[in-house]
């Protein structure tokens, strides 16, 4: 019975059962219930009609709370059981128990100690919360005990222990963690911004480190993040998380009405919704605004709906502070707050990885990527000064160096030196919104700006150096067709510079995949044959450079040539070559020999095509070949593995190919682990590696779990402007229809198909997919239309024979019979029939 009656003690049990019945029945018939489940006792029914007092009036037991007279009662009566339960386990296992220093709504925290005397250090031990239900909770408590378990990370607090009571309470034991909630600390130490997102950002990156290993927290709260003397953070209780099960085809979701904090939820929580990786970000949003703001993102109004609820995005914390708005910083909290799931980060490591750079000054995906914009962050680091500033340097330092030999030459290098001075101050002058567009411009359109003024540059030897400098940049960022061109340019400028020429092979390297994978793939072959000519022609040539001019070669026909084409087979002595002159070069190896050795690897896996005798030998070869690269680079290393993560990629996809499916998505899985492991969130590799992971979730069937990924990658991609936005529209836009939502899945395959020009089979192959899904919508007329032009394409590029054209053509054949049905009128039966 409850100390805040006075009564005489009542059992816990017959009130609670008393109330469970209670709760349900109709306010008009809540007193004469409580009279007849007291059965005589007069204290219980004293008790009973206390609560029943208590209780609002309503029709729903759902809507019904408790007034303070209540409250108190409950609470009275809780204070009594946790002296019984406190009595009870003094000692839990090793540990003896101390002061009451936490309750969250699975648990109560205490201080203890071990007291076996194997060692004697300070814990925290968490039980299970008695009031309620351990038949649900045990197993619970048993999955926090794993995850826990499975988690190590300097900002997430330690399993050490754990076990079950005699009675069946589970308990864990946790490293004691002493430190202010994160909220109080940045309060009392009067933080702002920068020191801010310091702080917050190790607890980020340790729910990313959650994240990738299945694992949300879901209740996310500053009570829940605890920071020490030190200042280092400490993330606290995943005792509401709950270990995904990988093979859910939801993804990285659960929906078991798991508790949360209320002022903490994501609007998908309050619906009643699953959690997910997004939930967690929008807590992490609502404990960022409320660190820089000092308030929550919306205030509790009882009389109105929740804003949440509505759709609606807080105002930005900037404008609950004084002093300077920083937008990026804004934008970033506002994208965790998103009100729909698509909207926010696709996880913590994608926040973290923006959190990173606004605090190094580089452009944050958060912010509308306009050309203006990047720009101003590039000027601001000085970065594009830097680089023609230092052409010029060094032009100029050489010409001073000749000055001293010969005056002519030293007048030579002064022109240059100053052609390069002004060709940059040109394009620096460039970055004045009133000259150039209003403001939005782009790398791409300086770089082209730039070359546009370096042609008329008179010295060809500078000419070709900025040109050359210009192609290169260009190629960085998949403009191939304006990156040949200035390529060719520049080896054209050498040829008219005795001093230059031997430059001229590689740049000519250089241009020539340009050039093929701008669809000249004969120009490119002619350029990476000259190349090999010419350096086998020069005095003195290195084994290092003909390797590398072979390999050159090689690549273009491995990649770019068609399987039918004889020219292939030149391919594997390149290789060969190849190889064999980088092995004499670095015996232990080197990045250029384990290049060749995936190349030659995937070239020779490629071989089952062709089928007939000893393939298979040679299949196995060429994959033998790729591990063997793949563990060269391992053992290289490097700051961020993509060479190796490359290699296990096309390993896996040649393993697909070769209907080794199990095999070749356990080994994407081990490059999607090293690739999140070790690369930032909009990496170009990663992103590749991630949606080729997805394609290998849909062809096991797990839409879900590839659209979750197909979706990160487009976000990612379209957010930075990226290539395989269109690639991963695809993807997405096909696992969304084979889920069924052809309406999304129109929006996607438009969006794709409209991202790629007509010459780009990748237009007509999401043409394809377009089509299909008009058709599945019953749109036959403008299937057939859009599908007759792609067969067109595909029969006029690949042959009539052709995967693509023989899946276009039962594509057209299914939806001109569906038109045909359509227009096909029944017969009316004649009259008295």
């Amino acid at each position: 019975m409850s100390r805040a009656s006075g009564h005489s003690p009542i059992p816990w049990d017959r009130i609670e059962a008393a109330l469970d019945e209670l709760i349900e029945a109709p306010p008009a018939e809540l007193r004469e219930q409580a009279r007849r489940l007291s059965e005589g006792d007069p204290a219980l029914e004293r008790e009973l009609l206390s609560l029943v007092a208590g209780l609002e009036v309503s029709d729903d037991p759902l809507e019904r709370g408790f007034d303070g007279s209540a409250g108190r009662l409950l609470e009275g009566l809780e204070a009594e059981l946790i002296e019984e339960v406190e009595a009870r386990y003094q000692r839990l296992g090793a540990y003896r128990l101390g002061d009451l220093i936490g309750v969250g709504g699975m648990g109560r925290v205490y201080r203890a100690r071990r007291a076996d005397g194997l060692f004697d250090r300070a814990v925290a031990v968490k039980i299970l919360r008695w009031e309620l239900s351990q038949e649900a909770l045990v197993p619970r408590f048993e999955s926090e005990r794993r995850i826990l378990a499975d988690l190590e990370h300097p900002a997430i607090a330690r399993m050490l222990d754990g076990g079950v009571t005699d009675d069946g309470v589970p308990y864990l034991v946790m490293d004691l963690v002493e430190g202010l909630p994160i909220d109080q600390f940045c309060r009392e130490g009067d933080l702002e911004g920068r020191a801010i997102v310091g702080v917050v950002l190790p607890v980020v990156e340790a729910v990313d480190y959650a994240h990738r290993r299945l694992v949300i927290h879901r209740d996310l709260k500053p009570a829940n993040i605890l920071v020490q003397d030190d200042g280092r953070p400490k993330l606290l209780d995943f005792g509401v998380a709950k270990l995904l099960d990988p093979s859910r085809q939801a993804g990285l979701t659960v929906g078991d009405g798991a508790p949360y904090t209320p002022s903490f939820a994501a609007p998908e929580q309050l619906r009643g919704e699953a959690a997910s990786t997004a939930t967690d970000v929008y807590a992490l949003g609502c404990l960022l605004y409320l660190l820089l703001a000092r308030r929550l993102p919306f205030e509790a109004a009882p009389d109105r709906p929740d804003p949440r609820l509505q759709g609606r995005v807080p105002r930005p914390p900037s404008a609950f502070v004084s002093g300077r708005a920083d937008r990026e910083l804004d934008a970033i909290v506002l994208k965790c707050l998103h009100p729909e799931v698509e909207g926010r980060y696709p996880g913590a490591g994608a926040l973290a990885a923006d959190l990173e750079a606004w605090l190094e000054g580089m452009p944050v995906r958060a912010v509308p990527p306009s050309g203006a914009y990047r720009l101003r962050k590039f000027l601001r680091r000085h970065a594009l000064a830097s680089v023609f500033a230092g052409l010029a340097l060094v032009s100029l330092l050489s010409g001073m160096a000749a000055a001293l030999h010969q005056g002519a030459v030293a007048r030579h290098e002064r022109d240059r030196a100053q052609s390069l001075a002004d060709l940059s101050l040109e394009i620096l002058r460039l970055g004045d919104p009133q000259d150039f567009g209003g403001g939005r411009i782009s790398v791409q359109e300086l770089l082209e700006a730039g070359a546009e003024k370096a042609e008329r540059i008179q010295d060809p030897a500078t000419r070709g150096r900025v040109l050359a400098v210009i192609g290169e940049g260009l190629a960085n960022l998949e403009v191939m067709a304006s990156a040949a061109d200035h390529l060719m340019a520049a080896a054209a400028a050498f040829e008219q510079s005795a001093e230059h020429r031997e430059r001229i092979p590689e740049v000519l390297l250089r241009a020539a995949e340009p050039l093929a994978s701008s669809g000249r793939l004969e120009a490119g072959l002619q350029a990476s044959a000259e190349a090999i000519r010419r350096v086998e022609e020069a005095s003195g040539t290195q084994e290092t450079r003909l390797a590398a001019a072979l390999y050159g070669r090689a690549f273009l026909l491995v990649r770019y040539a068609d399987h039918t084409d004889p020219r292939r087979e030149e391919a594997r002595s390149l290789l060969e070559g190849a190889a064999e002159m980088q092995r004499r070069a670095a015996p232990q190896g080197s990045e250029e020999l384990a290049k060749s050795l995936h190349l030659l690897g995937m070239f020779l896996a490629g071989e089952f095509r062709k089928g007939g005798a000893g393939v298979e030998g040679t299949v196995e070869k060429g994959l033998d070949l790729m591990r063997r690269a793949a563990e060269m680079r391992s053992a290289l290393g490097g700051p961020d593995g993509r060479a190796m993560i490359d290699s296990l990629n096309d390993l896996a996809l040649s393993l697909d190919s070769l209907g080794r499916f199990d095999e070749g998505f356990e080994v994407m899985r081990r490059a999607m682990a090293i690739a999140d492991e070790r690369l930032e969130a909009s990496n170009s590799t990663l992103l590749s590696v991630r949606q080729n992971l997805a394609a290998f979730y849909r062809d096991a069937g797990q839409f879900e779990e590839a659209r979750r990924l197909y979706q990160g990658v487009v976000d990612q991609a379209r957010g930075a402007g990226m290539e395989p936005a269109g690639v991963a529209l695809f993807g997405l836009a096909r696992v969304t229809a084979g889920l069924g939502d052809l309406a999304a899945a129109e929006v996607l395959a438009r969006e794709g198909f409209e991202f790629y020009a007509d010459s780009d089979i990748r237009h007509w192959i999401l043409g394809e997919l377009l089509g299909e899904i008009w058709r599945r919508q019953g749109r036959f007329s403008e299937a057939g239309s859009l599908l007759g032009e792609t067969l067109e394409e595909f029969e006029k590029r690949q042959g009539k024979d052709s995967p693509r054209a023989r899946s276009t053509r039962r594509e057209l054949d299914a939806a001109r019979r569906g038109s045909r049905a359509e227009l096909w009128v029944p017969p009316r039966a004649a009259p008295g029939s």
